[in-house]
């Protein structure tokens, strides 16, 4: 599996911390005579914490993936009762008598993307312009012209 950005973030974050780490126990050992050994000790110790938490950052990723995998699919559930159903949606939200409150509904409930809605409003709203020419009179020009 390829290492995602976070991962590599905290590998050279741990690189960096790692040599500060390693002078700063060197200084500890000049200034209080400490052996070789302590130090070469402390320094493996840190290295297995640092392995330890890349493991775990892997694990949490790992963990993410999924987490987003189950989302994405309990959003295709409402998709598919729609789909499974073979229900027209342009035809039953234009046909109904409150079409503006049924596609609003089904929007916020996540059965309709952004681009369906947009579409359905802009049809309704063409369909609102024609029935308002429609419904007022013609103009006839005067007799005299």
């Amino acid at each position: 599996m390829k290492e995602s950005i976070h991962i590599l973030e905290y590998r050279r974050k741990y690189k960096n911390n790692r040599d500060k780490f390693i002078n700063h126990i060197n200084y500890i050992c000049d200034v209080f005579d400490i052996e070789n050994k302590m130090k070469d000790k402390y320094v493996a110790e840190f290295d297995k914490m640092g392995e330890k938490i890349i493991e775990n950052i892997i694990e949490v990723e790992k963990l993410n993936n999924e987490i987003n995998e189950l989302n994405y699919n309990s959003e295709r559930l409402r998709q598919n009762i729609i789909s499974d159903n073979n229900i027209d949606i342009k035809d039953k939200v234009l046909k109904h008598p409150n079409k503006d409150v049924v596609l609003n509904e089904l929007w916020k409930g996540g059965f309709v993307g952004n681009d369906m809605y947009e579409i359905l409003k802009d049809m309704m709203w063409n369909e609102r312009r024609s029935r308002v020419r429609e419904s007022q009179p013609k103009y006839e020009l005067p007799k005299w012209m």
